[in-house]
């Protein structure tokens, strides 16, 4: 039993270290969502999801190019990964067409 209390005591130390050693920032890339220029801020698919209170499946499957654009959730792409203008006239927009 002296081991096992001793690996999570081992576990527990390393993990606080972690913790003390990361920074918001990561190679000058923030980690949290910025604002941009014009108001909007960019938020991913999960924040997005928390926001409007949908299951993050939903928003990633209205964003995808199979939907037809004028149905398709606004978002900026940068290679692989979507961002969303939270806030943004596009977004606010759609939100509004789509409201039932």
């Amino acid at each position: 039993m002296g081991r096992w209390t001793r690996t999570a005591v081992t576990v527990t130390a390393i993990q606080v270290q972690l913790v003390e050693n990361m920074s918001t920032e990561l190679a000058g890339v923030p980690m949290v969502s910025q604002t941009v220029e014009h108001g909007a801020e960019l938020v991913d698919a999960r924040e997005l999801a928390v926001r409007w209170k949908l299951p993050e499946s939903w928003i990633r499957a209205q964003s995808r190019d199979r939907v037809p654009r004028d149905q398709r959730i606004p978002s900026v792409r940068f290679g692989r990964y979507r961002r969303y203008e939270f806030g943004s006239a596009r977004l606010d927009a759609w939100l509004a067409k789509h409201r039932e």
